[in-house]
């Protein structure tokens, strides 16, 4: 059997789904968007924070959905993409429509000067 590898997994959600870039995520959030957090505790507490995001990690989103509003625009994010790719592809196939993935992740977010929380 023929696994598929992370890369190639990343490769077709993100042709699934709508990738957005950081200006457009940020107008997006300012109009009431949720941002969820799909990274592990250590680099919310390494690296920071979106303001206000929702914390999910990526291994907890398919048993989370009760957290999420269907009728909300949810952007999700991790480091650089990929693994908020996959979230975003799984909470679509859920039947959530007005989702997206942030291009470049929390890298390209804190890169471009946009707001980051220190947690504690």
């Amino acid at each position: 059997m023929n696994q598929k590898s992370p890369a190639e997994r990343v490769a077709e959600a993100r042709a699934r789904i709508r990738n957005i870039d950081v200006e457009t995520a940020a107008a997006e959030r300012d109009a009431g968007a949720l941002v969820v957090d799909v990274r592990e505790a250590n680099e919310r507490q390494e690296h920071g924070v979106i303001p206000d995001s929702l914390h999910i990690p990526l291994s907890a989103v398919p048993h989370s959905l009760d957290q999420l509003d269907r009728e909300r625009s949810i952007i999700f994010h991790c480091a650089s993409g990929g693994r908020s790719a996959l979230a975003t592809d799984f909470v679509q196939q859920q039947g959530f429509s007005q989702v997206a993935n942030l291009d470049g992740g929390f890298a390209a977010w804190s890169d471009s000067g946009k707001p980051v929380e220190r947690l504690g």
